[in-house]
C-alpha cells in the first residue's frame, strides 16, 4: 500500500497542467468471473460466493446465463453470457452463499448459471464511465511544454487510485488487475502486481506460516463416458478423480450440442463424493444421429480448461434407434386395425371351438392418458364341459359321435385407456358391453405392459366376460428383424363356455409392406387334456400414421 501511496504522489506531482479526458478502461470480459449456481432446494439457491469472496447478508448479486455456440464460418467457439435476474443474498458463509428469490424469479434460474456481486458489476460500470470533465480549449503557446502520453497515464492512474479507496479488497484486486490490462507497460505496474496479490492473498496465521506448504495443481478428472446410446434413453458421464487427491476443481462442465447444431448447452457435474462426479443428459438431448461434446475442468480462479476435446473438435456420441421403433412417435400416432382369430379344441369335431373378429381405432394423446383405443368385436364359439365330452364320446362306442355342447355368442363394442406412469411401463383398462342371446351382457380386462410400445416388451393381462369365460394371457414382443415383428403367447382359458380350462400357445409374425401398412398371421394349438387338442389359426391387418 505505501507503495501505490508513493506511486500516486508522483503521478500527482507530475502533471503540471490540463490533460485530455482519461481514455475509459475496457470493461473486464464477464466470462472471466467464476462463480456458479451450484444447487437448487426449491427456492433456495447455492452458489460459490462467500466471505473470502467479499459477499455479505443482504448484498445483490446478478445471475448470468453463459451461452457458447461454433462460428460456421471460422470454427472458433463464441462464448456471451445473458443477465438472467438480481437477487439477495440471503445468508453467507466463508465459501457459500445461499438466496431465496421469488417463485416467478427462482423458476428462471438453473444449475451451472454464473454469479457476480453487483458491487463488482457496479465498479466496472464506474471504471468505463469514468472521464475528465471536458476543458476550455487552450491556445497554442510554442514556448509552454508539449503535452505527453505520461500526463495522461499520470492523470488516469490518480483518478484510479482515488477510486479504489472506495472498493473492497476482492472488487480493488479486479480493479487493479484491469488498469494492467489496460496499460501494459506502466511504470507502476511492478508495484500494483505486488498489490493485487496482498489483495488477494487470505489472511495468514502464525499456525499457517508454521505448516505452509506449496499449493498443488488441481486433480485432472478421468472421464468415462459410452460410446454408443439409444434414442431417448438417458446417457451418464462419470469424472473420476484420484483417491485422496489433495485439491481438485471448482466445477465441471460438460458442453454438449445434438449433432449438426452450432449451439453448445452446459451442463454441471454433481460430485457424489470427493472422487466421483456425474453428469446426466436428459432423455431428449439422445436424438439420432448423434451428440457432440467436450469437457471442461474450472480453477479456483474461474478459468476454463478443457479437458475432454475442445468446442472446434468435439467428441462423439453415436446414438442409434431403439430396435423396434421404426419412427417417432409423434409421427405414429393414430392406428385402425382388423383381426381374427380363430381357435378349434377338438381335432375338428365341432364340439369346441370359438372364432373371434375385431375391428379398432387408436389415438396416442401423448398426455396423462398415453392413448385411447375404442371399437367392437364378434364372439362366436361351442363348448361343453371336458367331463360331458368325455362321456358323450364314451356313450358313442366306435359309432358317430352326438355331443351335447351349446353355442355362445356375444356381438360387443368396447373402450380401452392405457397409462404410463413411466417411460417402460404401462398400465391398460379395457371395458366391453353387448348383447348375447340372452340380453346384455359386459365384461372387463386389464394388462399390464413393461418394454417399450413398439419395441421389445412383455405383455401381462387377464379378463372376464360373463356366460364366455376368464382369459389369461402372457405375451412376449421383439422386433429385432427389422420390419418382421414377432410375438409368443401363452394363453390359459376357459372359453367359449366358462368350462374347464385349457392352455393355448400362439406365435404371430408380422410384416410391414409400406411405412403405413402391417399385416399379421397367427399360428396356434391349444389343448384341455392329451386326447382333446386342436390348431388354430389368425390374421390382421393394420395402417397407421
Amino acid at each position: 500500500m505505501r507503495l501505490l501511496l508513493f506511486a500516486a504522489a508522483l503521478a500527482a506531482g507530475s502533471v503540471a497542467r490540463p490533460a485530455r479526458a482519461a481514455q475509459k478502461s475496457a470493461p473486464p470480459s464477464p466470462l472471466e468471473r467464476g462463480a456458479y449456481v451450484l444447487r437448487i432446494d426449491g427456492r433456495d439457491l447455492y452458489f460459490d460466493l462467500g466471505r473470502t469472496t467479499g459477499a455479505a447478508e443482504g448484498e445483490r448479486v446478478r445471475v448470468f446465463r453463459v451461452v457458447s455456440a461454433l462460428h460456421p464460418i471460422s470454427g472458433a467457439v463464441m462464448r456471451d453470457r445473458f443477465l438472467v435476474a438480481e437477487i439477495e443474498i440471503a445468508e453467507v458463509g466463508e465459501v457459500l452463499s445461499r438466496a431465496r428469490p421469488e417463485p416467478e424469479v427462482a423458476r428462471l434460474i438453473k444449475v451451472g448459471d454464473g454469479i457476480e456481486l453487483a458491487s463488482t458489476a457496479a465498479s466496472t460500470k464506474l471504471l468505463v464511465q469514468f472521464e475528465e470533465p471536458a476543458q476550455a480549449p487552450v491556445p497554442a503557446n510554442p514556448t509552454a511544454p508539449q503535452h505527453t502520453t505520461q500526463d495522461d497515464e499520470a492523470l488516469q492512474f490518480q483518478a484510479a487510485f482515488a477510486r479504489a479507496q472506495e472498493l473492497s479488497p476482492p472488487v480493488r484486486a479486479l480493479h487493479w488487475e484491469h488498469w494492467l490490462k489496460d496499460h501494459p507497460g506502466s511504470t507502476v505496474g511492478p508495484a500494483l502486481l505486488r498489490e493485487v496479490e496482498q489483495l488477494r492473498a487470505p489472511p495468514v496465521t502464525v499456525a499457517a506460516l508454521a505448516e505452509s506448504k506449496p499449493v498443488p495443481e488441481p486433480a485432472e478428472g478421468v472421464l468415462s463416458a459410452p460410446e454408443h446410446a439409444s434414442a431417448g434413453l438417458p446417457v451418464e458421464f462419470v469424472l473420476t478423480f484420484p483417491e485422496g487427491a489433495a485439491l481438485l476443481p471448482r466445477a465441471a462442465e460438460l458442453n454438449w450440442r445434438p449433432r449438426g447444431s452450432a449451439l453448445y448447452q452446459t451442463l454441471l457435474f454433481s460430485a457424489d463424493d470427493s472422487q466421483y462426479w456425474r453428469a446426466r443428459l436428459p432423455p431428449e438431448a439422445a436424438r439420432s444421429p448423434g451428440v457432440d461434446y467436450y469437457l471442461a475442468e474450472i480453477d479456483s480462479l474461474g478459468a476454463e480448461r478443457p479437458t475432454e476435446g475442445d468446442g472446434s473438435s468435439p467428441r462423439a456420441l453415436e446414438v442409434d434407434r431403439i430396435p423396434g421403433l421404426d419412427q417417432a412417435v409423434k409421427k405414429e400416432r393414430s392406428r385402425a386395425g382388423l383381426w381374427v382369430d380363430v381357435a378349434d379344441w377338438n381335432h375338428f369335431k365341432g364340439s369346441d371351438w370359438h372364432y373371434n373378429v375385431e375391428g379398432e381405432f387408436l389415438y396416442r394423446t401423448l398426455s396423462a392418458i398415453h392413448s385411447v383405443r375404442m371399437g367392437f368385436g364378434v364372439y362366436q364359439g361351442v363348448g361343453e364341459s371336458l367331463s360331458q365330452e368325455i362321456k358323450d364320446e364314451r356313450a358313442a362306442g366306435s359309432g358317430a359321435v352326438h355331443y351335447r355342447s351349446r353355442r355362445v355368442g356375444y356381438n360387443y363394442g368396447f373402450t380401452e385407456l392405457e397409462f404410463q406412469p413411466f417411460e417402460l411401463l404401462g398400465v391398460i383398462f379395457k371395458g366391453l358391453t353387448g348383447v348375447d342371446h340372452d340380453g346384455f351382457q359386459a365384461g372387463f380386462e386389464g394388462r399390464v405392459r413393461i418394454g417399450h410400445e413398439d419395441g421389445t416388451n412383455l405383455l401381462l393381462s387377464s379378463g372376464f366376460t360373463r356366460k364366455i369365460g376368464n382369459k389369461n394371457e402372457i405375451t412376449l414382443s421383439w422386433d429385432r428383424v427389422p420390419g418382421f415383428p414377432m410375438s409368443a403367447s401363452v394363453i390359459v382359458t376357459n372359453e367359449p363356455v366358462q368350462a374347464d380350462y385349457g392352455v393355448r400357445f400362439v406365435y404371430q409374425v408380422g410384416r410391414r409392406l409400406a411405412d403405413f401398412i402391417d399385416v399379421s398371421l397367427r399360428l396356434g394349438y391349444q389343448l384341455r387334456d392329451i386326447n382333446h387338442n386342436g390348431f388354430g389359426i389368425g390374421v390382421a391387418e393394420s395402417f397407421h400414421w
